[in-house]
């Protein structure tokens, strides 16, 4: 969900500077949700973010882990504490009106938090919803906002349907082409199920989301053949290359056109940054110029009372379909992350050492106590 530098520049396959250090690699840690928050929120309250903004930010990365979406989490804390304390990201996040229409806003982020403004942003679609039925807005000058299903679930877990598009700094080629210059371009829309999670779609229109790829990198591992190419065209498992060339659009030219209509309905519509125009978040000296799309919908205003059953009726006719030989269970879009999530509430988030060492070596520059017994490079615990 996120380059704008092109290769050569050092920075587009970057992690703001900073790796972790000091930690072995291991097996998988789980550490309390509520300490994992703490302590990241208290980095973004050092950094001049309010206490309400600095624990959304921190709930935010944290949710993502829980969820199994690693390579939006706490490893983010490489990009945007970076871009805070180079002045790239302004740490107060106000949402100003520049235009539009009455029946679609356009707002500014002025650089704030990505996911600060996506939360308002929602906040105002949801408010505009139950009143009229239905509610969007464009936001503009804003930063990388995470997981976009975060935000079309405030929608989706309150009874309304949630969608989101934003643009992304460029990540791929279009078709036929060997320069990157679309971003992954990623979409979310979310919907209400009677008694169970909302059934939520949250793609990047790549083969992969490019920050997987960091989280290869980033754990010293490869990346599956089909994912990327290097800077070249040609294919490659070396995440690093993968980082300096382009992803793989999904279904070949399809993702391609996909990533376009939403880069037509974002950076183009709200007329601040499309394509290049649109910078790597892992670039602490250029700042982000996202756009995002934000919109929700009353279904029961809409199309009668009853949605939220109605989706419970086509999730259990999808679940009792024939399964294929081999396969267990036919799962619902967003049921693995709901269900990975619930595990994360009761047993801990999981998380790769590299990304805890991340944190404890951001939290010890800070003064901040990490609440959890610290494991060394030779396995022992202090």
């Amino acid at each position: 969900m996120t380059a704008g530098d092109a290769p050569g520049g050092g920075t587009d396959g970057g992690t703001g500077g900073r790796r972790p250090g000091g930690a072995a690699s291991g097996p998988v840690r789980r550490l309390p949700w509520q300490a994992l928050a703490d302590v990241a929120a208290g980095l973004f309250r050092k950094r001049g973010l309010d206490p309400a903004d600095a624990r959304l930010v921190a709930e935010h990365l944290v949710r993502a882990d829980a969820r199994g979406l690693g390579s939006h989490g706490l490893l983010r804390l490489s990009f945007y504490l970076p871009k805070l304390d180079a002045g790239t990201m302004s740490p107060v996040t106000s949402l100003s009106a520049v235009g539009g229409v009455p029946g679609l806003p356009l707002l500014s982020a002025n650089n704030g938090v990505g996911q600060v403004a996506a939360a308002q942003a929602m906040d105002r679609a949801m408010r505009a919803a139950h009143e009229h039925g239905v509610g969007a807005l464009l936001v503009r000058h804003s930063n990388h906002f995470g997981v976009a299903q975060l935000f079309t679930l405030q929608a989706a877990e309150t009874g309304l349907i949630g969608i989101v598009l934003t643009n992304a700094s460029p990540a791929m080629a279009p078709t036929g082409g060997a320069e990157r210059l679309l971003g992954t371009n990623p979409w979310s829309v979310a919907a209400p199920r009677a008694g169970g999670a909302p059934v939520v779609v949250d793609m990047a229109n790549t083969v992969v989301a490019r920050g997987k790829i960091l989280s290869a990198r980033q754990e010293g591992r490869a990346i599956p053949e089909g994912w990327a190419t290097d800077a070249e065209g040609r294919p490659t498992t070396d995440p690093e290359a993968a980082l300096a060339g382009m992803v793989l659009p999904m279904a070949g030219h399809k993702g391609y056109a996909v990533a376009l209509a939403v880069e037509l309905l974002t950076g183009l519509l709200g007329g601040a940054g499309w394509l290049d125009d649109v910078h790597y978040p892992g670039n602490p000296d250029r700042v982000g110029n996202v756009t995002h799309l934000f919109a929700a919908i009353d279904p029961d205003q809409v199309g009668g009372p009853g949605y939220a059953d109605r989706v419970l009726d086509a999730a259990t006719r999808i679940k009792a379909v024939r399964r294929a030989p081999g396969v267990e269970e036919v799962l619902l879009p967003g049921e693995a992350e709901a269900r990975a999530e619930r595990d994360a509430r009761a047993l801990g988030v999981p998380l790769a050492p590299e990304v805890v060492a991340l944190v404890e070596g951001y939290a010890d520059e800070a003064r901040i106590l990490c609440p959890w017994p610290r494991v060394w490079a030779q396995g022992g615990a202090r």
